[in-house]
């Protein structure tokens, strides 16, 4: 690590401590700013390593269990086919200076690249705002990258990179009303019975064909939560007002583009700078948060720049490097995940007991592990308990949610139109994507993968229809009119599996590299196939100006004959009596003939020049159909050993092998 060490978990109590260097006691927004800002460039020292090498290596993870050559070939095909390496070679302008701040703040703030705050190792994939920046979609904007640099300086955060992608995730799903992507909401571990109890709803309702809007469900638990007489944490406050805070805007959102929600085959959350401004104006405005965190996020990163050294790694000149070295890890995080190499937990990992606490400041970090956490990610498994027992979940219906129903009564349709009456327009909920792309797993504070079959054998308890009448109309504060009519988007089609769930013996790396090199020799048919076609289009055009010079030569001395004849004639003529021998001596006769002579002489040669460029065409025609024959033969080899191989996996059947059926792989 960058020298940030583990402190002790257990001190003198608050009011006995001493004040910390630049602390200041009076609750002036910049002085709280400022003491924030000293009090974290003290707790993360800055990256010390100056050579590529060292930075790559203390915070890159290791390889996945049971990597091969053929698996790094693969990254490397997919590093080369992204185009970034390309792309990359820009960073040395001015216009990078934003993207290598955000790589300075993430490796000193939370000891991690950017890619795993923000990219498929948090299910996540940046999506740009605009149709020229979507060029270059693997490089976020300048916009962005200031926005992102801001929101990691705030102290909220507390060096918890779960806390930010938590933050994130949530205004994601708020937006697009979608979390396939998860298991859970990432964040700390915590106990905390509402945030526990919407972890449990995502569970249930991701995959259903109406899922329930997020806030909605956070809503209900929070308000059964107050009910029950639980305390409800810090972070599930901050979260509900970023909900809130979204629901309440009415700038315009940016759209949900299917090829966004996909990273190499793997399901990821839509992430936008509207999304970071989201959290952004939420940080600002909430008036309940934590005393010493009560601050903008302007106020924030302003205080960060004042008192931070200008002269941190990595440099420019190494962001290049690093953005391969670490999009190269991200890439074997999917190949891994896609093949099924994660291994899934064993054991008594069925009950919820096993399931991690949820969110944050019901633990101190300071206990935790500072490098099992950096070396967590989002497809591996946590073996934490949790203290919260199964009695103590919430209990979550569809009566409390309030789904749209086509067979709900009257009055349940006549209170949805009185609730559009009363705003004077029509309410409509959040757009739904309806791709089919597997989910990525969700992940707790360990950086686990949570099984969802293990997940669900425990959720007896949120049987729907337990209570006998809605709690949502008894609550003190009762649903809104836009909460009684939002609908929560169309029937989605059922999740088809990918390839490697079927697989039984990790068969996906072989099949792939079979349609590869399949795809290959389809490539390289096509080009020798176009090339015979422009061979013969060039010499079929070289053929008719070769014959109309001939035509030419031929139309010329055929004149010149003629012309000779006639000259010759009237020489006759205009000479009586003379020796008919004088005629043959005439200069003008003999230059003409040789002209004669000498074109006729251009034309045999111009036909012995056609003679040979037409059997160097036919040559070269025959040589290219033997290669398009040894081709076709080679893909049609290949074709049949891919369909063969594919049969082993084919979900004809209607049913997955009965070894990957039982893997927290396929999600629920």
């Amino acid at each position: 690590m960058s020298g940030r060490g583990k402190r002790n978990a257990r001190g003198a109590p608050a009011e006995e401590r001493p004040v910390k260097r630049g602390r200041t006691t009076n609750d002036d927004p910049w002085e709280k700013a400022l003491d924030a800002a000293a009090h974290m460039l003290e707790e993360y020292p800055p990256v010390e390593i100056r050579d590529t090498d060292g930075i790559v290596a203390q915070f890159l993870k290791a390889l996945p269990e049971g990597w091969t050559e053929d698996d790094e070939e693969t990254v490397t095909k997919m590093w080369d086919d992204s185009g970034l390496k390309a792309k990359t070679a820009s960073f040395s302008n001015p216009h990078s200076a934003p993207l290598l701040n955000v790589w300075k703040t993430s490796f000193r703030l939370f000891q991690r690249p950017p890619l795993g705050l923000v990219g498929v190792t948090a299910a996540m994939r940046y999506q740009p705002m605009t149709t020229h920046s979507r060029s270059r979609p693997h490089i976020p904007s300048t916009n962005f990258c200031l926005a992102l640099s801001k929101l990691l300086v705030h102290p909220i955060w507390t060096g918890s990179f779960r806390r930010v992608t938590g933050a994130l995730q949530y205004a994601i799903i708020c937006r697009t009303g979608d979390y396939r992507a998860l298991n859970r909401i990432s964040s700390k571990a915590e106990e905390c019975l509402a945030l526990n109890s919407l972890n449990q709803g995502i569970l249930k309702y991701r995959h259903t064909s109406t899922p329930h809007p997020l806030h909605k469900m956070h809503r209900v638990v929070r308000d059964q939560a107050r009910t029950k007489g639980k305390e409800i944490s810090p972070w599930s406050d901050f979260l509900f007002h970023s909900g809130e805070t979204l629901e309440n805007d009415t700038s315009k959102r940016p759209p949900i583009l299917e090829e966004f929600t996909d990273f190499m085959g793997v399901r990821v959350l839509p992430l936008t700078l509207w999304d970071v401004e989201m959290v952004t104006k939420a940080l600002g405005s909430m008036g309940n948060i934590e005393t010493e965190y009560r601050m903008s996020v302007e106020d924030a990163f302003k205080a960060w720049n004042e008192q931070k050294s200008d002269r941190e790694r990595p440099s420019m000149t190494q962001l290049p490097d690093l953005y391969e070295a670490f999009y190269k890890e991200a890439f074997r995080e999917v190949v891994s995940f896609l093949k099924g190499q994660s291994q899934p937990q064993t054991g008594d990992s069925g009950s919820e007991d096993d399931l991690p606490e949820s969110p944050i400041h019901g633990q101190n970090e300071e206990e935790m592990d500072v490098d099992s956490e950096r070396s967590s990610s989002f497809f591996e498994e946590d073996n934490r308990d949790i203290t919260m027992s199964d009695g103590d979940l919430l209990t979550m219906s569809d009566d409390d949610l309030l789904p749209p129903d086509e067979d709900q009564d009257e009055s349940e349709s006549s209170q949805e139109d009185d609730a559009s009456e009363s705003l004077g327009y029509e309410i409509e909920g959040p757009a739904m994507d309806n791709g089919d792309i597997p989910f990525v797993p969700g992940a707790d504070e360990g950086g686990g993968m949570i099984d969802a079959e293990t997940q669900l054998e425990g959720l007896g308890h949120m049987d729907v229809g337990t209570l006998s009448e809605p709690e949502v109309y008894n609550r003190e504060i009762s649903p809104t009119p836009q909460e009684l009519a939002m609908p929560t988007g169309p029937p989605r089609p059922p999740r088809v599996p990918v390839l490697s769930e079927l697989s039984p013996r990790g068969d996906y790396g072989i099949i792939v590299r079979l349609e590869r090199e399949n795809r290959e020799l389809r490539d390289a048919l096509n080009k020798a196939q176009e090339e015979v076609q422009k061979s013969e289009e060039r010499n079929q055009r070289l053929q008719r100006v070769h014959e109309r010079e001939i035509e030419c030569l031929e139309r010329t001395i055929n004149n010149q004959t003629n012309m000779i004849e006639s000259l010759d004639e009237s020489r006759r003529d205009s000479r009586n009596g003379l020796d008919p021998t004088a005629t043959q001596s005439d200069p003008v006769l003999i230059y003409l003939g040789r002209q004669v002579r000498r074109q006729r002489d251009e034309i045999e040669e111009g036909r012995q020049n056609l003679t040979r460029v037409e059997s160097r065409f036919e040559s070269r025609m025959n040589l290219l159909e033997r290669e398009v024959m040894t081709q076709q033969l080679e893909s049609g080899r290949l074709i049949e050993s891919t369909e063969l191989d594919s049969n082993l996996v084919s979900p004809g059947s209607g049913r997955a092998p009965s070894a990957m059926r039982d893997s927290p792989m396929q999600g629920d």
